[in-house]
């Protein structure tokens, strides 16, 4: 999908320098999940520093109650009680120490949170063509390696998690088809609102047959 997302980026004003990743992130609660119900009444946490689509999809999938403050407002708030309920990658819990407030982790990956280098386009052209080369090669050379220190630190991150007490918990086969139903729902109802259609269809048809080897 590189092809596709550079050319999008490119359209917006933007060069894209390559990709990284926070890792996959897995969804913490104080309680276990039986059923979808459980689910709807936790006072789950979104990030609300620009968060509004993930506002947007998570009702849309049945979080009911979800509880928007900024990244450092959490622990506070998990501390009153006035969320219990989260979305994380394992090792940014270590120095934000939100792992105190949770006693589930969920067994599967909740979602995937990328991240991209860009630069703004008109800043990129008035470089030097040799400093631009440079840069470029240098984006290559160090997000391959970034990408792999990250995945090895996340999962001594979830072992180290474990091992202070937090539970990982199956849920039940048909919570987690019923999250991945209204999921889907979700893609194609926000499609060409906040991305474009053939570009979600691309994906899930890339993934399908990723999976299917």
């Amino acid at each position: 999908m590189y092809p596709e997302f550079d050319r999008l980026v490119d359209e917006k004003g933007f060069v894209l320098m390559g990709f990284s990743e926070v890792g996959f992130a897995y969804y913490f609660t104080q309680q276990q999940i039986h059923s979808i119900q459980d689910i709807e009444n936790l006072n789950t946490w979104i990030w609300d520093e620009g968060e509004v689509f993930a506002e947007e999809f998570m009702r849309e999938i049945g979080f009911r109650n979800p509880v928007l403050t900024s990244l450092f407002d959490l622990k506070p708030a998990l501390t009153e009680g006035r969320i219990n309920a989260y979305y994380s990658p394992c090792y940014a819990q270590l120095p934000l120490q939100w792992y105190d407030h949770a006693q589930y982790k969920s067994e599967f990956a909740f979602f995937y949170t990328p991240g991209a280098f860009i630069i703004d386009k008109k800043y990129w052209q008035s470089l030097p063509p040799d400093l631009r080369n440079i840069i470029r090669q240098a984006m290559d050379f160090l997000l391959k390696p970034l990408r792999e220190v990250i995945r090895k630190e996340e999962e001594q991150a979830c072992r180290g998690l474990l091992k202070r007490g937090i539970q990982e918990w199956k849920y039940p086969k048909d919570v987690i088809a019923e999250l991945e139903r209204r999921s889907r729902e979700a893609y194609f109802k926000f499609a060409d609102q906040k991305y474009p259609r053939n570009l979600i269809e691309e994906i899930l048809q890339k993934l399908s047959e990723y999976r299917s080897r």
